[in-house]
């Protein structure tokens, strides 16, 4: 299955951020999910290789 990120580390950052000066947790709390979801499916590609397609 083919992975594409939608949000850079940056973007991410920038969503984090003005939650904290708004006092509101839940953007922080979503991109935090999101990039532990990113590491899970790195970690999960570099243990588990896709196996090769035959042609």
């Amino acid at each position: 299955m083919h992975y594409e990120e939608r949000f850079t580390d940056k973007q991410l950052s920038n969503i984090v951020e003005p939650s904290m000066v708004y006092m509101c947790a839940c953007p922080a709390q979503v991109a935090e999910t999101i990039r532990k979801l990113r590491d899970l499916r790195q970690y999960q590609s570099a243990a588990y290789p896709a196996p090769p397609t035959s042609a």
